[in-house]
């Protein structure tokens, strides 16, 4: 008997508190900001792969050694409610007044499912899965259209980027 009033006892915390945080569903975690690395600040454009993390230059100055540099993926986590379709779009930056031009590419990983690939600016309804978890590996193409000062530090912020809710 006592086992059974500690199960019913440690169910019902488990669903007052999972309830209580329910509310607060779903929401973004940043593991990894996406980094491209020292960048020379020339006009030219280069991606980085979100899984071997090479830089590949496209044309231009803009990253120096590509091919043998490496870059930091960007790692995102939306926690959602257990097997939720979630509604999520990753969006291109584009140059508003900047010169910098962002392309996101990558991957949905949810644990126990096939990837699925990221098209950019495409809202792309993914189930949240058992976890409750959606993982996003993010690479992508970034491209300067004007030359920058050498001590320009320039920050392309992919968490606005990153639009989400869950969807009935």
């Amino acid at each position: 008997m006592i086992r059974y009033v500690k199960g019913v006892f440690l169910s019902a915390l488990l669903i007052v508190t999972f309830s209580l945080h329910a509310e607060d569903l779903p929401y973004l975690n940043t593991v990894q900001q996406l980094e491209f690395g020292e960048l020379m600040g020339f006009t030219g454009s280069c991606s980085l792969d979100y899984d071997s993390k090479i830089l590949t230059d496209n044309g231009g100055s803009l990253c120096p050694f590509s091919g043998v540099r490496y870059g930091e993926p960007g790692k995102y986590l939306i926690v959602a409610n257990f097997n939720a379709d979630v509604e999520v779009q990753i969006t291109s930056h584009t140059a508003n007044g900047d010169g910098i031009l962002y392309t996101p590419s990558g991957i949905f990983r949810v644990h126990g499912e096939p990837d699925i690939p990221i098209i950019a600016d495409q809202k792309q309804t993914i189930s949240s899965g058992t976890t409750g978890v959606i993982t996003i590996l993010l690479g992508g193409t970034l491209t300067l259209t004007a030359n920058k000062a050498f001590d320009t530090t320039f920050t392309v912020t992919t968490e606005q980027g990153i639009i989400f809710n869950e969807v009935d």
